[in-house]
């Protein structure tokens, strides 16, 4: 009997003891980190997959530390992107409310403004000498105007009966300018600027910038409808990191002095955010 008896507290031992420690551990283990994919496009120093620094990647890295969500990025063409995020088949995205337009969106789409952005035209300054006039885009039918394939001025360009010579990537614009096979290129004011310093940084000064932006566009931390609840979370981190001054220590990294004023009064303007159902897309 006293053998038995062992016998059975010894594989009571065996197999109460790891079941309890099993869950014990359970109980007291921290809950798994939440993470969060976000589809982008490659355009520096703006956006990029997260394997280099990049502006609006700085911002949002920032904000989901703020968070404690581990962040990713990858990269996709601009078009797919639209439709992925409205279909709810991925998390989200960084970049644009402006890439959404003339787009079918299946669900609601939230976008938090991390900043604004101004498109300008950029030329070689030989061949505009008295810098790039124009009042209209109807006014530059006669020149060449170089773009990124899906970008969001086609519309605009197709409505002033404009055909830009489309692109894979910023850099090729600027070398088709620079050849002269193209009169002018239009970007984002940070990335036209950054990508004639790293092709031509001994002849930066050869180029120019219109003073007329052609369109002022958000940059945004876009979220599908699967991660709605993280809207006023990210609003209220961003806002801290704009109250702490961190914001704008990323921001100055990027822009050179003067800052631009355009980000300085968004800094001065509650963070707010926009649903996909509050605009009219048409």
């Amino acid at each position: 009997m006293r053998r038995v008896a062992c016998w059975v507290v010894s594989v009571f031992s065996l197999i109460i003891v790891p079941m309890y420690n099993l869950a014990w551990a359970e109980q007291t283990a921290e809950p798994a980190r939440r993470q969060i994919e976000l589809a982008t496009i490659d355009y520096p120093p703006l956006i990029g997959d997260g394997k280099r620094q990049d502006l609006m990647n700085e911002v949002s890295d920032a904000v989901f530390q703020l968070l404690d969500i581990e962040v990713s990025y990858k990269v996709y063409p601009m078009a797919r992107i639209a439709r992925a995020v409205a279909s709810n088949s991925i998390d989200g995205a960084l970049g644009s409310s402006d890439w959404f337009y003339q787009h079918e969106l299946e669900n609601p789409v939230y976008f938090i403004t991390f900043h604004d952005l101004r498109m300008n035209f950029f030329y070689l300054q030989q061949r505009f000498p008295r810098g790039l006039k124009f009042t209209r885009l109807e006014d530059l039918g006669d020149y060449s105007i170089g773009y990124l394939r899906g970008g969001s001025l086609l519309p605009m360009f197709a409505r002033a009966k404009l055909q830009p010579d489309l692109v894979r990537n910023l850099s090729q614009n600027v070398q088709k300018v620079y050849a002269g096979r193209d009169d002018m290129f239009a970007a984002v004011d940070i990335g036209g600027w950054a990508s004639i310093r790293e092709l031509y940084p001994s002849e930066v000064e050869s180029f120019g910038m219109s003073e007329q932006a052609i369109l002022i566009i958000s940059s945004n931390l876009i979220l599908s409808q699967r991660n709605a609840d993280l809207v006023p979370m990210v609003e209220q981190a961003l806002q801290t990191l704009i109250d702490r001054g961190v914001y704008r220590a990323i921001v100055e990294r990027y822009y050179p002095s003067p800052f631009p004023r355009y980000i300085d009064e968004f800094t001065q303007r509650p963070v707010t955010s926009f649903s996909s159902e509050d605009l009219s897309w048409e």
